[in-house]
Protein backbone atom coordinates (compact mmCIF):
# COMPACT_ATOMS: atom_id res chain seq x y z
CA UNK A 1 0.00 0.00 0.00
CA UNK A 2 2.88 2.50 0.66
CA UNK A 3 4.43 1.71 -2.80
CA UNK A 4 1.49 2.67 -4.83
CA UNK A 5 0.24 5.70 -2.91
CA UNK A 6 3.96 6.50 -3.56
CA UNK A 7 3.27 6.17 -7.26
CA UNK A 8 0.16 8.24 -7.63
CA UNK A 9 1.82 10.99 -5.56
CA UNK A 10 4.17 10.73 -7.75
CA UNK A 11 1.98 10.89 -11.24
CA UNK A 12 0.07 13.69 -9.68
CA UNK A 13 2.78 15.51 -9.15
CA UNK A 14 4.21 15.43 -12.78
CA UNK A 15 0.76 16.29 -13.90
CA UNK A 16 0.81 18.97 -11.89
CA UNK A 17 4.22 20.41 -12.93
CA UNK A 18 3.22 20.16 -16.62
CA UNK A 19 0.12 21.88 -16.22
CA UNK A 20 1.79 24.82 -14.58
CA UNK A 21 4.42 24.50 -18.18
CA UNK A 22 1.47 25.02 -20.16
CA UNK A 23 0.30 28.05 -17.91
CA UNK A 24 3.35 30.07 -18.25
CA UNK A 25 4.83 28.67 -21.58
CA UNK A 26 7.50 26.79 -20.74
CA UNK A 27 6.34 23.44 -22.26
CA UNK A 28 5.76 25.43 -25.49
CA UNK A 29 9.25 26.55 -25.08
CA UNK A 30 10.30 22.46 -24.08
CA UNK A 31 8.32 21.19 -27.17
CA UNK A 32 9.75 23.94 -29.34
CA UNK A 33 13.27 23.11 -29.01
CA UNK A 34 12.27 19.22 -29.39
CA UNK A 35 11.64 20.21 -32.93
CA UNK A 36 13.55 20.03 -35.67
CA UNK A 37 13.18 19.62 -39.30
CA UNK A 38 9.77 18.83 -39.94
CA UNK A 39 8.98 16.83 -37.58
CA UNK A 40 9.25 17.20 -33.73
CA UNK A 41 11.03 14.72 -31.70
CA UNK A 42 8.28 12.07 -30.25
CA UNK A 43 5.93 12.58 -32.63
CA UNK A 44 5.66 11.09 -36.46
CA UNK A 45 3.12 14.03 -37.39
CA UNK A 46 4.57 16.66 -39.25
CA UNK A 47 3.38 20.16 -38.90
CA UNK A 48 0.73 21.24 -40.56
CA UNK A 49 1.20 23.15 -43.86
CA UNK A 50 -1.65 25.77 -45.12
CA UNK A 51 -1.86 25.63 -48.65
CA UNK A 52 -2.05 28.84 -50.71
CA UNK A 53 -5.29 30.05 -52.58
CA UNK A 54 -5.56 29.99 -56.08
CA UNK A 55 -6.51 33.23 -56.48
CA UNK A 56 -3.47 33.97 -54.80
CA UNK A 57 -1.38 32.05 -57.37
CA UNK A 58 -3.42 33.79 -60.52
CA UNK A 59 -2.81 37.03 -59.24
CA UNK A 60 0.86 36.93 -59.16
CA UNK A 61 0.72 35.82 -62.30
CA UNK A 62 -1.08 38.56 -63.74
CA UNK A 63 1.78 40.58 -61.88
CA UNK A 64 3.90 38.67 -63.39
CA UNK A 65 2.99 38.91 -67.26
CA UNK A 66 2.37 42.77 -66.37
CA UNK A 67 5.54 43.26 -65.72
CA UNK A 68 6.70 41.16 -68.87
CA UNK A 69 4.20 42.95 -71.25
CA UNK A 70 4.95 46.32 -70.32
CA UNK A 71 1.97 49.47 -70.05
CA UNK A 72 -1.19 48.62 -72.17
CA UNK A 73 -0.36 51.53 -74.65
CA UNK A 74 -2.36 51.62 -77.80
CA UNK A 75 0.77 52.02 -79.87
CA UNK A 76 2.16 49.13 -78.58
CA UNK A 77 -0.68 46.67 -78.26
CA UNK A 78 -2.56 47.80 -81.51
CA UNK A 79 -1.27 46.37 -84.92
CA UNK A 80 -0.74 48.55 -87.77
CA UNK A 81 -2.87 46.83 -89.96
CA UNK A 82 -5.48 46.69 -87.90
CA UNK A 83 -4.85 50.59 -87.56
CA UNK A 84 -5.27 50.71 -91.64
CA UNK A 85 -8.61 48.41 -91.58
CA UNK A 86 -9.86 50.76 -88.95
CA UNK A 87 -9.42 54.12 -90.96
CA UNK A 88 -10.44 52.28 -93.93
CA UNK A 89 -13.98 51.32 -92.60
CA UNK A 90 -14.47 54.72 -90.66
CA UNK A 91 -13.99 56.68 -94.60
CA UNK A 92 -16.82 53.92 -95.76
CA UNK A 93 -19.05 54.68 -92.84
CA UNK A 94 -18.53 58.39 -93.30
CA UNK A 95 -18.88 57.85 -96.41
CA UNK A 96 -21.94 55.87 -96.51
CA UNK A 97 -23.55 58.49 -94.33
CA UNK A 98 -23.07 61.45 -96.48
CA UNK A 99 -24.80 59.32 -99.19
CA UNK A 100 -27.67 58.62 -96.87
CA UNK A 101 -28.26 62.27 -96.03
CA UNK A 102 -27.49 63.34 -99.55
CA UNK A 103 -30.72 60.84 -100.99
CA UNK A 104 -32.71 61.89 -98.01
CA UNK A 105 -32.40 65.89 -99.13
CA UNK A 106 -32.95 64.90 -102.66
CA UNK A 107 -36.41 62.73 -101.91
CA UNK A 108 -37.31 65.83 -100.01
CA UNK A 109 -36.67 67.60 -103.09
CA UNK A 110 -38.77 65.52 -105.30
CA UNK A 111 -41.75 65.80 -102.83
CA UNK A 112 -41.87 69.35 -102.66
CA UNK A 113 -41.43 69.86 -106.34
CA UNK A 114 -43.36 66.86 -108.27
CA UNK A 115 -46.48 68.36 -108.23
CA UNK A 116 -45.64 71.45 -109.94
CA UNK A 117 -43.25 69.16 -112.37
CA UNK A 118 -46.42 67.07 -113.70
CA UNK A 119 -48.10 70.49 -114.18
CA UNK A 120 -45.56 71.79 -116.22
CA UNK A 121 -45.46 68.58 -118.60
CA UNK A 122 -49.30 68.40 -118.85
CA UNK A 123 -49.59 71.97 -119.61
CA UNK A 124 -46.63 71.60 -122.48
CA UNK A 125 -48.13 68.29 -123.94
CA UNK A 126 -51.14 70.60 -124.02
CA UNK A 127 -49.36 73.47 -125.70
CA UNK A 128 -48.17 70.86 -128.38
CA UNK A 129 -51.16 69.20 -129.83
CA UNK A 130 -52.88 72.62 -129.80
CA UNK A 131 -50.67 73.79 -132.01
CA UNK A 132 -50.60 71.00 -134.59
CA UNK A 133 -53.67 72.94 -136.36
CA UNK A 134 -51.31 75.99 -136.84
CA UNK A 135 -48.25 73.72 -138.53
CA UNK A 136 -49.91 72.15 -141.89
CA UNK A 137 -46.86 70.80 -142.99
CA UNK A 138 -47.11 68.28 -140.45
CA UNK A 139 -50.20 66.72 -140.69
CA UNK A 140 -51.12 66.20 -137.48
CA UNK A 141 -54.31 66.76 -135.18
CA UNK A 142 -54.10 65.93 -131.54
CA UNK A 143 -55.64 66.64 -128.25
CA UNK A 144 -55.26 66.55 -124.37
CA UNK A 145 -57.50 64.95 -122.34
CA UNK A 146 -57.23 65.09 -118.88
CA UNK A 147 -58.87 62.05 -116.67
CA UNK A 148 -58.81 61.46 -113.20
CA UNK A 149 -56.03 63.25 -110.60
CA UNK A 150 -52.44 62.99 -112.07
CA UNK A 151 -53.74 61.35 -115.32
CA UNK A 152 -53.95 62.41 -118.62
CA UNK A 153 -54.38 60.87 -122.10
CA UNK A 154 -52.63 62.47 -125.23
CA UNK A 155 -54.41 61.65 -128.50
CA UNK A 156 -52.60 62.23 -132.12
CA UNK A 157 -53.83 61.30 -135.31
CA UNK A 158 -52.10 61.78 -138.92
CA UNK A 159 -54.06 63.61 -141.06
CA UNK A 160 -52.09 63.21 -144.12
CA UNK A 161 -53.49 60.25 -146.27
CA UNK A 162 -56.46 58.31 -147.11
CA UNK A 163 -56.32 55.87 -144.06
CA UNK A 164 -56.32 57.57 -140.57
CA UNK A 165 -53.60 56.47 -138.68
CA UNK A 166 -53.91 57.06 -134.86
CA UNK A 167 -52.50 57.16 -131.24
CA UNK A 168 -52.64 57.56 -127.63
CA UNK A 169 -50.71 58.03 -124.74
CA UNK A 170 -51.78 57.51 -121.18
CA UNK A 171 -49.59 59.27 -118.75
CA UNK A 172 -50.05 58.84 -114.91
CA UNK A 173 -48.06 60.39 -111.85
CA UNK A 174 -47.42 59.02 -109.09
CA UNK A 175 -44.90 61.08 -107.30
CA UNK A 176 -42.11 58.97 -108.30
CA UNK A 177 -42.37 58.59 -112.15
CA UNK A 178 -44.62 59.68 -115.19
CA UNK A 179 -45.93 56.27 -116.18
CA UNK A 180 -46.64 56.21 -119.72
CA UNK A 181 -48.42 53.83 -121.92
CA UNK A 182 -48.68 53.97 -125.54
CA UNK A 183 -51.13 52.37 -127.99
CA UNK A 184 -48.65 50.84 -130.71
CA UNK A 185 -45.65 51.18 -128.90
CA UNK A 186 -45.68 50.26 -125.04
CA UNK A 187 -44.70 50.99 -121.88
CA UNK A 188 -42.17 53.42 -120.57
CA UNK A 189 -41.29 55.27 -117.21
CA UNK A 190 -40.02 58.81 -116.75
CA UNK A 191 -38.70 58.61 -113.26
CA UNK A 192 -37.73 61.62 -111.11
CA UNK A 193 -34.43 62.91 -110.56
CA UNK A 194 -32.02 65.48 -109.55
CA UNK A 195 -30.62 67.99 -112.18
CA UNK A 196 -29.42 70.57 -109.56
CA UNK A 197 -29.39 71.28 -106.22
CA UNK A 198 -32.55 73.17 -106.63
CA UNK A 199 -34.12 71.67 -110.01
CA UNK A 200 -35.80 67.84 -110.30
CA UNK A 201 -36.31 66.28 -113.78
CA UNK A 202 -37.32 62.94 -115.33
CA UNK A 203 -35.04 60.34 -117.02
CA UNK A 204 -36.85 57.93 -119.11
CA UNK A 205 -36.53 53.79 -119.01
CA UNK A 206 -35.72 53.78 -122.19
CA UNK A 207 -32.62 56.50 -122.12
CA UNK A 208 -31.02 55.80 -118.96
CA UNK A 209 -28.70 58.98 -117.91
CA UNK A 210 -29.67 61.55 -119.68
CA UNK A 211 -32.13 64.07 -117.27
CA UNK A 212 -34.81 66.04 -118.90
CA UNK A 213 -36.61 68.92 -117.55
CA UNK A 214 -40.44 69.33 -117.96
CA UNK A 215 -39.42 70.79 -121.48
CA UNK A 216 -37.59 67.96 -122.50
CA UNK A 217 -39.83 65.34 -121.10
CA UNK A 218 -43.09 66.74 -123.11
CA UNK A 219 -40.96 66.56 -126.16
CA UNK A 220 -39.96 62.97 -125.39
CA UNK A 221 -43.99 62.26 -125.53
CA UNK A 222 -44.54 63.79 -128.90
CA UNK A 223 -41.81 62.33 -130.29
CA UNK A 224 -42.68 58.80 -129.37
CA UNK A 225 -45.67 59.00 -130.89
CA UNK A 226 -44.89 61.24 -133.79
CA UNK A 227 -42.20 58.47 -134.63
CA UNK A 228 -44.92 55.54 -134.55
CA UNK A 229 -46.81 57.45 -136.77
CA UNK A 230 -44.55 57.74 -139.39
CA UNK A 231 -43.88 53.86 -139.09
CA UNK A 232 -47.74 52.92 -139.66
CA UNK A 233 -48.06 55.40 -142.81
CA UNK A 234 -45.36 53.12 -144.84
Amino acid sequence: MDVMANNTIRKVGRFAAGAMDELTGVGAIKNRSKCSGTVCEGSSTPPRRYPVEPRAVKRQEEIGAAEVIGPMTPDRLIPEYLKKKHEQVEAEESQRQVTAAQQRADELLISNQWATFWKQVTEKLHLAVDSFPDLPYLKLDGKLIPFVKNQVRVEMHSTGGLRLNGTHTDLFCDGHAIHCTTLGDGVYTLKFCILSDTEIGVESSRSRGTGMDAEQASQYVIDRMMALLERQSR
